[in-house]
């Protein structure tokens, strides 16, 4: 299917992987798995209590990862005996991909409210991963399930090309929006007062986040010059680089940005508030004296 979807000519192998793709995709997904692995320990080694959006959400992207990538394999090299065994591959590599997409998703949106994104962005940016959620990944699952099942898929792979295209557009905007987001609250931030390092993490998050929509158009560019097979195999090593990224960055950049609003609020009292938070894009609020001790509700991840 995969092969047929990628419009293979007759000198191509319609059923079989090429020598070069089979070496790709086992080099892709050991890759992938091992970078999960480092998550994983990275998160039960860091995190006091495994409670909180943030964990949870880092707990099913990074399981979601896995899940895809052995269910890719399972399709990619058949190994099943029976439609059964087949059905299950499948399951497994569409709830390994909706967990990787949406997961990877909320793990950014959970972190937002941390870095005093206003309220109106991230209901904004929630919005757009439940509209994504069911506008895309419903409706690619029916067509990839058909696809896969039914004896005669000709006239379902029309419309699973077209679909998947629309798909990674809409999660290419919506990992563009959150990056964009972080990309802009750390710029406002760069011009205040900080120290060395926090400077230095609001640098490498900057670098991080420009690397994340670099990796997504990637993707895209492999969909649109019809190279699905290796699509395929680079969305998971991709997802799992892009998610030990983030974690790296994430609770550091959670912390700065908090230090730096209190440090900005000594500063600011008993004087006029500066230019630069008074028109900030996002209206960051100052804490008031009571919430001045900043608690991290993921564990002190």
């Amino acid at each position: 299917v995969v092969e047929r979807m990628a419009g293979a000519s007759d000198g191509e192998v319609e059923n079989e992987l090429t020598a070069s793709l089979y070496a790709a995709t086992w080099i892709a997904t050991a890759l992938a798995v091992y970078n999960c692995m480092e998550v994983y320990f990275l998160v039960y080694s860091s995190f006091t209590r495994f409670r909180g959006l943030y964990f949870w959400a880092l707990t099913w992207c990074n399981t979601g990862i896995v899940i895809f990538a052995v269910g890719q394999q399972h399709l990619n090299f058949k190994w099943y005996e029976s439609n059964a065994g087949m059905s299950r591959a499948l399951g497994f590599t569409l709830f390994g991909w909706i967990s990787t997409v949406t997961g990877f998703a909320v793990v950014l949106y959970s972190r937002l409210s941390k870095l005093g994104i206003a309220p109106s962005w991230i209901h904004t940016t929630r919005n757009v991963i439940c509209f994504n959620f069911c506008a895309m990944h419903l409706p690619i699952t029916f067509l990839r399930a058909g696809l896969e099942l039914v004896e005669d898929p000709a006239r379902w792979i029309r419309a699973y090309n077209a679909w998947e295209a629309v798909q990674l557009l809409s999660f290419s905007f919506q990992e563009v929006l959150l990056a964009g987001l972080y990309l802009v609250k750390l710029g406002e931030l760069r011009g205040a007062s900080l120290s060395m390092q926090h400077s230095s993490i609001l640098k490498q998050g900057i670098f991080i986040n420009c690397t994340v929509v670099v990796l997504d158009l990637v993707v895209l560019g492999l969909e649109f010059l019809g190279l699905h097979s290796y699509q395929s195999l680079v969305k998971i090593l991709l997802y799992s680089s892009k998610l030990k990224l983030e974690f790296y960055i994430l609770s550091r950049l959670a912390t700065a940005v908090n230090t730096n609003i209190l440090n900005l609020g000594k500063q600011q009292s008993g004087s006029r508030p500066s230019t630069t938070v008074k028109q900030s894009l996002f209206q960051t609020k100052l804490p008031s004296r009571k919430s001045r001790q900043v608690r991290d509700d993921e564990g002190g991840a």
